[in-house]
C-alpha cells in the first residue's frame, strides 16, 4: 500500500517542494494551506504522516495535532 502524506503549510513554495520531494520519493502527497482545509482532507482520507506547520493562520499546527490525534488516535 502506498503511504499517504498530508503536508501542512500556509506557504505556497515550502508546500511545494515537500510535495515534489516526497511524490519523487513515491509517496502519495495531499497538501493544505490552513488547518481547515486539513481537517476537510482529514475527514475524507486517511494519512500515514502529517507535515504540520506550527504557525498557520487562524488555527495553529500545534492545536491541529490535537485535533488529528482525536480523530485518529493512531496518527
Amino acid at each position: 500500500m502506498e503511504k499517504k502524506i498530508l503536508v501542512v503549510d500556509d506557504e505556497n513554495p515550502i508546500r511545494h517542494l515537500f510535495q515534489t520531494a516526497l511524490r519523487q520519493k513515491g509517496y502519495d502527497v495531499d497538501s493544505a494551506e490552513s488547518a481547515e482545509i486539513a481537517l476537510n482532507l482529514i475527514e475524507k482520507n486517511q494519512y500515514h504522516l502529517y507535515l504540520l506547520d506550527l504557525n498557520l493562520p487562524g488555527m495553529s499546527g500545534i492545536d491541529l495535532c490535537r485535533i488529528i490525534k482525536e480523530m485518529q488516535p493512531d496518527a
